[in-house]
């Protein structure tokens, strides 16, 4: 039985795959987790997570080695800032595979084929590798 003015459990994060592979993973801005947590696999071509610390304590002065450019997949990340949308996620094959309404403070990880319905006025931050190719961005179907 729910208690009175309970509020139901939100996941933080949901991993869409199909065919074995991810295609989409939605982290939610609600319920922000405790500890570091990472959302993607450990072999997607981005790492996307949540860096949790506490007053006072230090990431150690750093820098990252550059590597070869990667010849995988295309990944993109993006940041509702403001508004709703519904993002529609399809197959290797071009056929809808599901939708999800995704809100503000919410971030969805892309790593297979999608389009958007905005529902309001809506602000993403867009986060993908580079550089940014307009003629080969995008295969429209």
């Amino acid at each position: 039985m729910k208690a009175i003015g309970s509020v139901p459990s939100v996941p933080r994060s949901e991993t869409i795959a199909h065919a074995g592979e991810t295609v989409c993973i939605i982290v939610r801005a609600r319920a922000a987790p405790r500890e570091t947590t990472f959302y993607t696999p450990d072999d997607l071509e981005l790492q996307v997570g949540k860096i949790v610390r506490g007053p006072g304590t230090r990431i150690a002065r750093h820098r990252h080695p550059r590597t070869a450019p990667s010849a995988g997949r295309a990944v993109e990340v993006l940041l509702v800032q403001e508004g709703r949308m519904i993002v529609d996620l399809y197959t290797e094959n071009r056929e809808l595979l599901c939708s999800r309404e995704i809100g503000p403070g919410d971030i969805v990880v892309l790593a297979g084929a999608h389009g958007f319905q905005f529902l309001e006025h809506t602000v993403l931050l867009e986060v993908k590798q580079g550089p940014y190719q307009r003629a080969q961005d995008k295969e429209l179907f």
